[in-house]
């Protein structure tokens, strides 16, 4: 999973702040007070949350210093300031501009081997990743990762997470080995910081146990995906809602090991929990009433996957009134489990029902009145019907088709529940 933004700048804060005392130096004959007044009232405005404030006074800051570069290297913390907001606010291509301009700058004021640079390269590192250039990003944490290993000393906490964001960026070039080796460093490093049971090693354990999950490695992910619900349970009681994360979790892992009764045991386990918690109709269910009704569905159980579907629908419309878009989801949702159950007749009218909302929610082009068209086609052609399949997939071909900027406004359809 991708960093959000925000708490990637959270990493940030404590080394940025720094920057102020290591790269300021006194300039005699310019009058600083303009410019501390503009950054530190651009640096509340972000803490605030007023980014487009911030962003101004920031800018306006760095303008103030800009003059003065060479000789005073406080530019670079308006600079860091004005990157974080670039960075919260979605402009990564900028924020990554930036940054390297930061680090060099920090570099000429506090030397390439300064903690700040180590810190500036994590976070320059941290864009690169959210934008998908994970070649491009390993470089920076490597550099990042010797810089903390001088300044912190091998074993130090603040190693492990900078070596855990060099193994993302590894496994997603398909470096696995590499990337292991990186992880089991972290977790040994937050194992002898924290202790083996320490609540706070589920994001290690969590990391190595997806790591061999995806590589189909289950065997060697379970002992990791069971050590997190064992913290959890000894954390937070046995049927505390916080546990359902990792049962569910663990119950995935068996299911795709084929180890099905098991997997179905944990399921509705964390289904009671949810439900003994927050109530039969409570969203809070939602989750784990969709991960046992997928389940029942993978499993050709339809009879028993039918009462969760209707019940989703149920708590959706309830929650969110019956032209709410996520009702169109469970709309589509329920007519595919028909239509794999051979009951056409009784998913029709909910492909079209979905269809109807979804248009009235989010317009007539949005994607996600392909992907239901796709699922509708699909159900005629299982049918007999392909001359009616044909008109709805030429729909959905240029739904598609149209150009658009960004993702559509509104919610896509989760892949994990469109089958």
């Amino acid at each position: 999973m991708r960093p959000r933004p925000i708490a990637i700048i959270a990493r940030l804060l404590p080394a940025l702040a720094v920057l102020s005392p290591v790269l300021l130096s006194p300039v005699a004959a310019q009058d600083r007070q303009g410019f501390e007044r503009a950054l530190e009232a651009g640096l509340q405005a972000y803490r605030d949350g007023n980014l487009p404030e911030s962003e101004k006074l920031l800018t306006e800051a760095a303008g103030q210093s800009a003059a003065m570069e060479k000789e005073d290297s406080r530019l670079a913390y308006a600079i860091g300031g004005l990157a974080r907001v670039y960075a919260v606010r979605g402009r990564a291509g900028e924020a990554e501009s930036l940054y390297e301009r930061v680090v060099a700058l920090t570099e000429r004021g506090a030397g390439p081997d300064h903690v700040v640079v180590g810190a500036l390269e994590t976070g320059l590192a941290d864009l690169l990743r959210i934008r998908g250039a994970f070649a491009a990003a390993e470089p920076h944490y490597q550099r990042a990762l010797k810089t903390a290993e001088r300044a912190f000393g091998p074993d130090d906490p603040r190693v492990g997470l900078v070596a855990d964001s060099l193994g993302g960026v590894l496994q997603q070039q398909k470096k696995f080995a590499e990337a292991e080796t990186l992880f089991r460093r972290s977790l040994a490093i937050d194992e002898r910081a924290l202790g083996a049971e320490d609540v706070k090693m589920r994001p290690r354990l969590n990391r190595l146990a997806q790591f061999f999950q995806v590589q189909r490695r289950y065997a060697e992910a379970e002992p990791f995906f069971r050590r997190v619900l064992a913290i959890e349970e000894k954390a937070y009681g046995i049927d505390h809602p916080d546990t359902t994360g990792a049962i569910n979790g663990l119950a995935e892992l068996l299911r795709a090991e084929g180890k099905s009764k098991d997997a179905e045991v944990l399921y509705r386990r964390a289904l009671g929990i949810q439900e003994k918690t927050f109530g039969w109709d409570h969203p809070e269910v939602m989750r784990a009433l969709t991960s046992l009704a997928i389940f029942f569905r993978g499993q050709g159980q339809y009879s028993d996957a039918e009462p969760l579907y209707r019940r989703l629908l149920a708590i959706r419309e309830k929650e969110y009134g019956a032209t709410h878009p996520d009702v169109a989801i469970s709309l589509n949702n329920l007519a595919d489990l028909f239509r794999a159950a051979r009951k056409f007749a009784e998913a029709e009218p909910l492909y079209r029902r979905s269809i109807l909302v979804t248009e009235k929610a989010l317009g007539p082009d949005h994607l996600n009145i392909a992907k239901i068209l796709d699922n509708y086609a699909a159900m005629m052609r299982d049918a007999g019907r392909n001359e009616e399949a044909a008109p709805l997939m030429k729909r959905a071909d240029a739904i598609r088709a149209l150009p658009r900027q960004r993702s559509p406004v509104g919610p896509p359809l989760d892949n994990s529940l469109i089958n």
